[in-house]
């Protein structure tokens, strides 16, 4: 896991993140600057690459897990 120092979208430091709950397991954070919302700490680059290569990740699944959550929001 890989937790992230700044926001990817605004830079603002991470000690201005806010907790904004959990979805499939992963915990989310807003920035308080910019308000995005994001997962952290996320998968790092080496475990997102193996999932793709071992199709363990695929769109079609994550959006049919995940839709009953997402029609909600």
């Amino acid at each position: 896991m890989e937790f992230l120092k700044a926001c990817v979208l605004c830079g603002q430091d991470a000690g201005q993140f806010q907790s904004y709950g959990r979805k499939s397991g992963y915990l989310l954070a807003r920035c308080g600057k910019c308000g995005l919302v994001f997962v952290n700490p996320r998968d790092d680059e080496e475990t997102v690459s193996r999932q793709y290569r071992e199709g363990e990740t695929s769109p079609v699944q994550y959006y049919e897990a995940t839709a009953p959550v997402d029609e909600l929001n």
